[in-house]
């Protein structure tokens, strides 16, 4: 998974003056003064919908087919999982029962990521923003952690 965000980096340039709306995960939980469930399904919610994103710009690439969207593929999905858990039991519901609120978290954080990527990519032919790198580090760090 480090082997990923060198790859984006090296491939991708990155805009350091990018219009960004989010802000960084890493500046996010620095933010916090204790790491509740909620703030884990936040942050587990971002992981899913940066990991979806990367495997989206990335799945048809011959060049990156495997090297970034199957490991981003595999993000999404235990980062999604991972949410849907913390959410059941913060809502005291089931994990089914919580599917659309989960779906709506996620699809509207990847909209972000989207929003930031078409930006980007106007001004400059990249995709990856900083805050986008910075997001993916930090989840491959977690990721890393889950193993």
């Amino acid at each position: 998974m480090k082997k990923l965000i060198t790859i984006i980096a090296l491939t991708f340039s990155i805009g350091a003056w990018s219009e960004e709306d989010m802000i960084s995960l890493n500046e996010y939980m620095d933010r916090q003064v204790n790491l509740d469930s909620n703030n884990l399904y936040y942050v587990f919610a971002r992981c899913s919908a940066i990991n979806y994103n990367v495997n989206a710009l990335s799945k048809n690439s011959e060049k990156f087919k495997d090297s970034l969207a199957m490991p981003s593929r595999l993000g999404f999905e235990k980062f999604y999982v991972e949410a849907g858990m913390v959410l059941a039991s913060i809502s005291g519901k089931s994990i089914e029962e919580d599917k659309e609120n989960l779906k709506a978290t996620v699809t509207g954080m990847i909209d972000e990521y989207t929003t930031m990527s078409n930006k980007l990519y106007l001004k400059t032919g990249s995709y990856f923003t900083e805050t986008m790198t910075e997001d993916l580090a930090l989840c491959n760090g977690l990721y890393e952690d889950f193993d």
